[in-house]
């Protein structure tokens, strides 16, 4: 009898993990696919995968018009300039800021929200990885559930790599939830 409980419980475990993933995949190819029209003049481009810097910059060049942008490159390393990310490149009406400090997404949300903070800020786009985009926005809102996040996705390529990288992803963002549970825990007690 206790052995089938057992059985029991492992499949509703593998169940709820396979819906969970399922529906991760599913906001991630959502999002990669669904650009929202409005954007912010303010953008925070996260580093990590090598793509991520060129078409965050080809999508400023080419769909943000002329205004003035303030953009933060978060977790480029402490040695790094802006020449080293650029290159010779010159991108007129835009305001670099390089983020030195960040090593993972969550150090890269609080340097996100110290640059808004610092330059009176309530909005930012945020620009990633597609499968990267969640937990990027779930880290932001819970340090500010203030302020206004638009997105643009790094679209990438659809490949047994990109398996991986989701399947790692979603395992992060569960931990992020039941981490954010217990600091949301200790803060009600005080």
């Amino acid at each position: 009898m206790r052995k089938r409980y057992i059985i029991g419980a492992i499949i509703t475990a593998l169940a709820l993990w396979f819906l969970g993933f399922s529906y991760f995949l599913h906001q991630v190819y959502r999002g990669s696919r669904s650009h929202q029209q409005d954007f912010s003049d303010n953008m925070a481009i996260l580093t990590g995968e090598k793509n991520r810097i060129p078409d965050a910059m080809f999508f400023m060049a080419s769909y943000c018009g002329q205004k003035q942008k303030n953009v933060l490159i978060s977790g480029v390393g402490r040695l790094v300039e802006v020449q080293d990310v650029l290159g010779n490149k010159i991108y007129e009406n835009m305001n670099f800021t390089l983020g030195k400090h960040a090593k993972n997404t969550r150090e890269n949300a609080k340097e996100i929200i110290e640059w808004m903070r610092n330059n009176n800020m309530t909005e930012v786009t945020v620009i990633t990885s597609d499968y990267h985009m969640p937990r990027s926005l779930l880290e932001l809102k819970h340090l500010d559930p203030h302020i206004k996040v638009y997105k643009y996705c790094v679209i990438s390529k659809r490949n047994l790599k990109f398996i991986f990288y989701c399947l790692k992803e979603f395992h992060k963002i569960i931990f992020a939830h039941i981490r954010h549970f217990f600091e949301n825990l200790e803060n009600a007690a005080y």
